[in-house]
């Protein structure tokens, strides 16, 4: 069995954040591919990094893989958070009503189809 391994390296969008990723982009080079998750449940505007030359110059240098990871409503998050659910118990809970649970089961929906969108499971 081949074992293929790249690192998923989540984003918030921060200069810091950005400053991390293309440090590690640097370090591994060619010896490991990269996933880009962009955290749109922390930042929602990419601009600044779509227009940054020099990252856009490595991750086309090193083939990176971008994502973007849904958004979860702040009032779900936080109960989730709050009360310790796993995704699973969230669908479930009465807590969140309908509308709730389906705001949950959408973002599950859409996080999968993400992950699902970088193309490195067979």
């Amino acid at each position: 069995m081949e074992l293929d391994e790249c690192k998923w390296f989540v984003c918030n969008g921060e200069y810091d954040s950005i400053k991390l990723f293309i440090s590690s982009l640097n370090c591994y080079e060619n010896k490991m591919p990269h996933i880009l998750v962009r955290n749109l449940g922390l930042c929602d505007e990419w601009e600044q990094v779509e227009e940054d030359e020099s990252v856009q110059k490595l991750i086309k240098k090193y083939k990176v893989i971008v994502i973007d990871f849904p958004k979860l409503g702040y009032k779900e998050r936080y109960l989730i958070n709050q009360k310790r659910f796993k995704f699973d118990e969230a669908t479930e809970s009465k807590e969140f009503g309908v509308l709730g649970r389906q705001r949950i089961v959408s973002f599950l929906k859409a996080a999968y189809t993400a992950f699902d969108s970088a193309g490195v499971w067979k």
